[in-house]
């Protein structure tokens, strides 16, 4: 399955599927946080609790996050705010 473009020109990127996105759901559990991950191609959006802002503040636990997800094929994360 391919994914949008990347910056090389005639590159694809994979996309990542709903049962990786799961798998990085429960490693972030297991770290303590609790959300959702919605994949979009190769970015997870990390959906949660305003305390989770707060949390993901401490740069060891961020760097936790962004570890995990790129060892479960994704290349960005981003935090979804709920209003």
């Amino acid at each position: 399955m391919s994914g949008l473009t990347t910056g090389v020109v005639g590159a694809q990127a994979e996309s990542v599927d709903v049962p990786q996105a799961h798998h990085l759901e429960r490693a972030l559990h297991a770290l303590g946080l609790a959300v959702r991950i919605e994949p979009r191609d190769r970015l997870a959006i990390v959906h949660g609790d305003a305390s989770l802002v707060a949390r993901l503040a401490d740069a060891t636990l961020r760097s936790h996050v962004v570890r995990e997800a790129r060892a479960h094929g994704f290349t960005h994360v981003a935090l979804e705010l709920a209003p």
